[in-house]
């Protein structure tokens, strides 16, 4: 049985810039780095492993992780000339996203939930969704009323 994400490795072709990139966050705490072999991070319970590797990628490898932070567009303020953003903050109502590419050309999702705009999403759906009931009971009971020659239906 599965419980939880252990670890995360990425590839890196220039493991030292790539250690330097990943000290930029903070949450991410460096356990050890050994120089041209390995390093390993921590963000509470999750390892994120850096591994170096000879293969220069062809092109950028999206992983499928997600970062979460705190304060998304505070963050892309202060790294926008130190980090290599794919695009613009992108703002949905669950939250905030931007990807970001690291020094081994590994694509990473940040994202800062917005649970209170996600909240009130749900209720606005919600209430629309009800709505559309009432109209779609009304309009069916309307043409349960008619028989297919438009004469009204003794049942109703």
């Amino acid at each position: 049985m599965i419980r939880r994400v252990s670890m995360i490795i990425l590839m890196q072709h220039d493991l030292e810039a790539a250690v330097t990139f990943y000290q930029l966050f903070d949450g991410l705490k460096l356990r050890f780095h050994l120089l041209n072999k390995w390093a390993e991070f921590t963000l509470e319970q999750t390892k994120l492993g850096l591994c170096p590797t000879s293969i220069q990628p062809t092109e950028m490898v999206h992983t499928g992780l997600v970062l979460e932070t705190s304060n998304l567009l505070s963050f892309y303020e202060k790294y926008k000339c130190t980090i290599s953003f794919v695009g613009e903050p992108i703002i949905k109502p669950h939250g905030i996203m931007i990807r970001i590419k690291d020094p081994g050309e590994n694509l990473i999702d940040l994202y800062e939930p917005t649970p209170e705009q996600l909240k009130e999403l749900v209720r606005q759906v919600n209430n629309r969704v009800n709505s559309d009931e009432d109209n779609i009971s009304v309009s069916s009971q309307a043409s349960c009323c008619r028989t297919q020659k438009g004469q009204d239906n003794p049942c109703c």
